[in-house]
């Protein structure tokens, strides 16, 4: 690793080699603006077998205003969440706020196809908007005898404001690593590659004042990469029948004994498809903050849920391991107040949560709750319940808050499935019984 990182210096013209922290950012600066002739190399070992791992580049913070009058932001504030999604940088209202994605996300599934293996080798990620540089970056790793196979390019497009002085786009690289095999538990391998990653950063830049520019395509509505998967439709009336189950159970039936036509049920918004559009080339064009996305998962959103007065949310969803529509599914409370991902239930333990209440197709199901304390409601919930506490970082009394489901990597795959094809999971609000 040393005797490589001396030579990749020798051969490039301007570099640094600063090693990322355990967020996948770099401990010099977290964001970065760009050159139009420069690249970025990260390279080094990466991590032990996991559910997922994935680098991806994002738009963080642009000069300029934000758009009103579309579609995506009148939705919003017909939901009152707007500032969620627009909005400037604090102490900087000359910029906004972005996090969108810049290109489909280099993940195992496409570093294994491309490499035949992804844990534990040693890889090479080159991230330029200039066709030229990846070329040059290339040719040096080939003399360096690195395999062609092993080097992955994310291209920058072209649609960004390059440059390095004020008014330019700011970047960040992310590195997603979840359910890693060994538990991720302290002093194993997986927790000792996260708070210590094995990875180098070399920042290159073409020193020729003159040297044309050659730019990759925009980053545009069609550009990312078309995804698949299995249409859960046909399952919507066992999980309607699902939650009328819950319903009885809970001995708070919905009338005429239809949770859904009822609307007691309430289903998860897709937040990828239209209107919401969370998808990076869609923000970027109204200057739409996208928290981070990626199409390697399906996003469902359910905001606007309190925890003040007691309040059960049943969660009846399909399980997207069982349907073929995810390798990993993770059901979380986020703290909306604080943009902040706050529990996280992994699907692992959403697994047969359905079939105590019968009917149809219930292995390809789940329940789940969630309040303020499960505390003696173990017999209702079935144990299936996940406290919320009255906390600054979890959600602390009279914020709200969204549960979010995230469904990853289709099976067979190198993407999340088509979000369209999933069916949206329902929340039925209950009420705790009394003392």
């Amino acid at each position: 690793m040393e005797r490589a990182e001396v030579l990749l210096q020798r051969f490039l013209l301007v570099s640094h080699a600063p090693t990322l922290d355990g967020a996948g950012f770099s401990r010099r600066a977290r964001t970065f603006r760009l050159d139009p002739t420069e690249a970025i190399l990260i390279y080094g070992h990466l991590p032990p077998e996991a559910s997922y791992f994935g680098l991806q580049s994002y738009l963080f913070t642009r000069e300029g205003e934000y758009q009103t009058d579309n579609v995506t932001y009148e939705t919003f504030v017909s939901l009152g969440r707007e500032e969620l999604f627009f909005h400037e940088i604090p102490g900087n209202p000359d910029r906004i706020g972005s996090f969108d994605s810049l290109s489909d996300a280099t993940n195992n599934a496409v570093i294994e196809r491309q490499s035949g293996s992804s844990w534990d080798q040693l890889r090479y990620f080159i991230i330029t908007p200039d066709r030229f540089m990846d070329t040059q970056v290339r040719q040096v790793l080939k003399k360096l005898s690195v395999e062609q196979q092993d080097v992955f390019s994310e291209a920058i497009p072209s649609n960004m404001r390059f440059g390095l002085g004020a008014a330019a786009d700011e970047f960040v690289t992310a590195i997603r690593y979840a359910r890693p095999a060994d538990g991720g538990e302290e002093d194993t391998a997986s927790w000792e590659w996260r708070t210590d990653p094995d990875l180098r950063v070399l920042r290159i830049r073409d020193t020729r004042p003159n040297r044309p520019f050659q730019p990759y395509p925009a980053w545009e509505a069609d550009s990312p990469e078309p995804r698949g998967g299995v249409d859960e439709w046909y399952l919507q009336d066992a999980q309607g029948e699902l939650a009328n189950a819950v319903s009885v159970a809970w001995d708070q039936p919905c009338a005429d004994g239809d949770c859904v036509a009822s609307g007691r049920a309430k289903p998860f918004l897709n937040i990828q498809g239209y209107p919401f559009n969370v998808v990076g080339p869609l923000c970027e064009d109204i200057g739409m903050d996208c928290l981070g996305d990626t199409l390697d998962t399906v996003y469902q959103m359910r905001p606007g849920l309190y925890f003040d007065h007691g309040e059960v949310y049943a969660v009846i969803g399909t399980l997207g391991t069982a349907t073929g529509n995810a390798t990993y599914v993770s059901l979380g409370v986020n703290n909306l107040e604080l943009r902040l991902g706050a529990l996280n239930v992994d699907g692992s333990e959403l697994v047969g949560s359905a079939e105590a209440y019968g009917g149809e197709e219930s292995e390809k199901l789940y329940v789940h709750y969630f309040t303020r304390d499960c505390t003696g409601l173990e017999d209702l919930t079935l144990g299936e319940c996940t406290s919320v506490p009255d906390s600054e970082f979890v959600v602390p009394d009279g914020v709200d808050a969204a549960l979010v489901e995230r469904d990853y990597m289709a099976a067979g795959t190198q993407r999340g499935a088509e979000s369209t094809l999933l069916l949206p999971s329902l929340t039925l609000t209950l009420t705790r019984p009394s003392d």
